[in-house]
């Protein structure tokens, strides 16, 4: 069979079994196209031209800025550049290859929006030649490359998706993955093989590898697995004589093991840079309640086209596999196996060890070799087809069917389209236009050092565009580092309360608060509990519900917390244990009391204490009424005979449901439950103390601590809060953050840009 690379004339060879340099090295497009098999010539490029078209239509035309992750990878560009990064933010435990390749283009195209749409349309058309490329070897048939891609781009939405949150790391370890496949599948087909194709299949294994922690590690058992078999099947296909064919082997071994060096350098500077600086991606505490296997199924689930896919191509594999293992070759079907089992069993390994990865990730790599299985599902149908055909018409040209069954692939296009701009508007941030604005004003106007409080889709693109440090709240299942937890921590608190309390178990905020002259004492509680993991806001205790009443047994309402004048504020952390303790003084001359309110959150259990007290300065205190109303409605609630004690069950977030526990403790009040899973609680005396316990708590995420928003301004050098202004909080965030010493800078569209005075 006639191989790619052919020598020179006059080329030297090493002796009988051995490959000089140049025949090694020299490349034979027409022999290369004699390997791919029969295409479709001048129809079947205008359509691959035409299908990679429409998806680079599709995908260029969307807004990129401040989409999804766009803005993150901006911002580790911005280190191969040698531009400012923020200190908190880990480089090098990324890998490096795709954000130095996107720095490359911003030496080229100096606007950082163009640049990044222009890397992402690139990054979009190698992963559509990659996908060409794999189906074409595995079948040796052009036409198979454009089944694949037309089932990958216009009817399965998983591939598309990483353009639309801006997965640009995966797509291109996935490129390169799928041209390591191919490049070894095209190295197994002559026991005469250049080394060219081990040299390429192990140096694009080593790039998938250094594109995206998850997917090089998919891509290690994925691709040593196909090289394995093509060095197994160059070995008994030989038609030589024994001593010819062990000549054979040994130059196979030769060339793999040459090739070799590429895979060792990057396993090296794996274990020696990458693993070491990766270990907290597999240590998020919420990872598995809300981004584990059950959310990777749901997604496959989500779209029948997808599921379509699917069911063909593993119907295809199974029976393409029987058929190969019967005929006792190593077919095509052999190779996807072998794929499949690599991909599947990595995810099973996976799930049976409970790593605590991004399951939902591992969607394209999975589906891959089944879109490749499907590809000659379709390949097989258009051929049978033509037999039919020819058979009842013989002039008909085979171009007429294998376009023809395209064409019917192809309809499923607008509805994959669709899909994938519903994902855009999902990743899109509110504003675009206003958000470039704001990183525009940002550039020039903030010095060295100083931070933004931001959304996190907008604080993503302001650190890509600016480099300056954002401070933003996002969930925990979306974090890996502990620092990344805690500056959301900082930025919920800075934003959302006037005070906030923190530990393991609860993130208390306190929503609204009130001046005595001298600083602002918090009140309003809104409770949020760690959720196995993940920090859900359940409760709140509005200062208007807090009420002191007269006297036994009367529903005349003397005063409220909300009615009450602020008189001063007590705050420690001691011994795993913080405390906040606020007064007030309320009622009339006649009937006037000092109220006392101390939140006290445990860092040894997973509870928290409310005590309301009242001294009154005259007239007695008949009882303390408060409400505890649910943030969200609630599924079920219960209250035990005694009243001494509710449970109430949220819907389900992650896994499960949401569960808290509220007590009285020591028997001096009752709790009745109302509309809406509202629980009131009123004390017998003037006093009433609550226990809040967390049912459903998870790993840790923080530890006990008092969370004030001057010092935190102060701590991380804010110069910029940045709010919606279609926030339906928008007015009373605006007011939080103007007592803190900061004005309107700017208004940009959907933005309002908080400055410090």
């Amino acid at each position: 069979m006639s191989t790619p690379f052919v020598a020179h004339e006059g080329a030297a060879t090493a002796g009988r079994g051995q490959i000089g340099s140049a025949e090694r090295w020299r490349f034979d497009p027409a022999s290369l196209r004699r390997r791919l098999g029969p295409g479709l010539a001048l129809p079947e490029l205008l359509a691959l031209l035409f299908i990679a078209a429409t998806v680079l239509f599709v995908v260029a035309r969307m807004p990129i800025d401040g989409r999804g992750d766009y803005g993150q990878w901006l911002m580790t560009s911005r280190y191969y550049l040698g531009q400012t990064v923020p200190d908190y933010r880990s480089i090098t435990a990324l890998p490096p290859l795709i954000p130095f390749l996107l720095a490359l283009t911003r030496i080229v195209i100096p606007d950082p929006g163009i640049a990044l749409q222009a890397f992402n349309v690139g990054m979009l058309l190698a992963l559509v030649a990659s996908v060409y490329l794999v189906a074409s070897a595995v079948f040796a048939d052009r036409a198979a490359g454009l089944f694949a891609v037309a089932l990958a781009f216009l009817v399965t939405d998983r591939f598309l998706e990483l353009f639309a949150f801006g997965g640009l790391l995966q797509a291109g370890a996935m490129a390169f993955t799928l041209v390591s496949v191919a490049a070894f599948v095209h190295a197994g087909r002559d026991a005469n093989a250049s080394q060219a194709w081990w040299t390429l299949g192990f140096l694009s294994l080593a790039m998938a590898t250094l594109s995206h922690v998850g997917t090089g590690l998919l891509a290690v058992p994925v691709c040593l697995g196909i090289a394995l078999i093509s060095a197994l099947k160059t070995a008994r296909t030989a038609t030589t004589p024994p001593e010819q064919r062990l000549a054979d082997r040994r130059r196979v071994l030769r060339a793999m093991s040459g090739a070799l060096v590429i895979p060792l350098v990057v396993l090296a500077y794996w274990l020696l840079v990458l693993l070491p600086a990766s270990v907290e991606y597999v240590t998020n505490p919420a990872s598995l309640n809300y981004r584990g296997a059950d959310r990777l199924f749901k997604a496959l689930e989500l779209y029948w086209p997808t599921i379509v896919v699917i069911a063909i191509g593993a119907g295809c594999l199974v029976i393409g596999a029987v058929r190969d293992f019967q005929h006792r070759r190593l077919g095509p079907y052999v190779v996807l196996s072998a794929w499949a089992v690599a991909a599947w069993g990595s995810l099973l390994l996976s799930v049976l060890s409970q790593a605590s990865t991004d399951y939902p990730r591992f969607a394209t790599p999975l589906l891959a070799p089944l879109i490749v299985a499907g590809a000659g599902g379709l390949l097989w149908l258009s051929r049978w087809l033509a037999r039919y055909l020819r058979a009842r018409n013989p002039d008909m040209r085979r171009v007429d069917w294998r376009l023809g069954v395209l064409a019917i692939v192809c309809l499923m296009g607008p509805l994959g389209f669709q899909k994938y701009a519903n994902h855009v508007r999902f990743y899109q941030p509110l504003d675009a236009a206003g958000l470039v604005s704001v990183g525009t004003w940002l550039n020039e106007e903030l010095t060295a050092g100083e931070s933004v409080v931001s959304p996190v889709r907008e604080g993503k693109w302001i650190e890509g565009v600016t480099g300056r440090a954002a401070i933003f709240s996002q969930p925990v299942r979306y974090t890996f580092r502990p620092v990344e937890r805690q500056r959301s921590l900082v930025a919920d608190a800075i934003v959302r309360s006037t005070l906030a309390v923190a530990s393991h178990d609860f993130f208390l905020k306190f929503s609204h608060g009130a001046s005595n002259g001298q600083r602002t004492v918090p009140r309003g509680l809104i409770v949020g509990a760690n959720h196995r993991g993940e920090f859900l806001d359940l409760l709140q205790i509005p200062a208007s519900e807090v009420r002191v009443l007269g006297t036994a047994g009367s529903d005349d309402i003397r005063a409220t917390l909300l009615g009450s004048h602020p008189q001063g504020i007590d705050q420690s952390v001691l011994q795993n244990e913080a405390m906040v303790s606020t007064t007030w003084n309320g009622g009339q001359p006649e009937g006037a009391f000092t109220l006392t309110e101390t939140t006290i959150l445990h860092g040894d259990s997973p509870s928290f204490e409310l005590i309301d007290q009242v001294a009154a300065a005259t007239q007695p205190v008949g009882a303390i009424e408060l409400q505890l109303w649910p943030l969200v409605p609630t599924t079920a609630a219960r209250v035990d005979r005694t009243g001494q004690q509710a449970d109430l069950y949220f819907p389900q977030a992650g896994l499960e449901e949401p569960k808290l526990r509220i007590e009285v403790v020591g028997a001096n009040g009752v709790i009745s439950l109302g509309q809406d899973g509202v629980l009131t609680v009123r004390s017998a005396t003037d006093k009433v103390h609550l226990k809040v316990t967390d049912l459903t708590t998870g790993e840790g995420t923080s530890s006990v601590q008092i969370l004030d928003p001057a010092q935190l301004i102060q701590a991380y050098d804010v110069a910029a809060v940045l709010l919606i202004r279609y926030d339906p909080a928008f007015e009373v965030r605006q007011r939080r953050i103007e007592d803190l010493g900061y004005r309107l800078g700017l208004a940009a569209g959907a933005y309002a840009l908080m400055v410090r005075n």
